[in-house]
């Protein structure tokens, strides 16, 4: 009779199966660690990074309208000097001329 045979071959067949299943999980557990170890907290870390310059990114967009007032400003500043010092020019010019017309003999 051979159906132990068969039975003990299925047995067989099944611890083997088992054990490779078991392998797989094993092999399967040792990479999920390792990516926990490893590619987890790198993620989270280049997240947090990104995240950090986006925020920092926001936080210039909101300075701008505030620089360009600013410079703004300041060229209204030097706008303002340049047309006093054209002012003070001009008078000067007259000036010199009142002073040039007052040393000419009059014909």
């Amino acid at each position: 009779d051979t159906r132990p045979i068969k039975k003990a071959r299925k047995r067989s067949y099944s611890t083997q199966v088992l054990a490779r299943l078991q392998e797989k999980v094993r092999e399967y557990e040792e990479k999920l660690s390792e990516y926990e170890e490893n590619v987890i907290p790198h993620s989270k870390r280049m997240f947090y990074e990104m995240e950090q310059k986006i925020n920092d990114l926001k936080e210039r967009q909101k300075e701008y309208p505030i620089k360009i007032r600013e410079q703004q400003q300041e060229i209204r500043r030097h706008e303002e000097t340049i047309r006093q010092k054209d002012l003070t020019i001009q008078k000067l010019e007259e000036k010199l001329k009142e002073a040039h017309a007052s040393d000419r003999p009059l014909d």
